[in-house]
């Protein structure tokens, strides 16, 4: 098979489902990014204190959102006249299954950071006070 024919509003509703969980995953991913840095720049410091350093860099990978990719289908839905659309198994695959080209290395990026700081959600607040 390679067309589907899909009703538009349910299509929508589903990628805005899947947008949703990305920004979960976003969101996670960059609390536990920012616990990382603020983790690695203390032990920066106690490094510098020392004076035994000859290069500092950070270790902690930032992650990327591709929120935008949701966006841009939803709004070609949103000006679409048709009450139905065609999909092809690609898009079928992307906008329904929620698998896309980048969903692999999007998870792996975020692995590093995923967890990081979220066993106490008071953590950041107290970083910052």
């Amino acid at each position: 098979m390679n067309l589907i024919t899909i009703d538009k509003e349910k299509l929508v509703k589903k990628i805005m489902a899947n947008k949703m969980d990305h920004v979960k995953e976003y969101g996670k991913a960059m609390y536990g990014y920012q616990v990382a840095v603020h983790l690695e720049l203390t032990n920066l410091v106690k490094i510098a204190a020392t004076k035994l350093y000859t290069q500092v860099k950070l270790n902690t990978v930032a992650p990327i959102s591709y929120i935008k990719k949701y966006e841009e289908i939803l709004s070609m839905l949103e000006f679409e006249m048709n009450d139905t659309i065609e999909l092809t198994t690609y898009e079928f695959r992307q906008y329904v299954l929620n698998q896309w080209d980048w969903t692999e290395s999007f998870r792996l990026s975020n692995t590093g950071n995923i967890g990081i700081g979220n066993d106490n959600p008071d953590y950041f607040v107290n970083i910052n006070s």
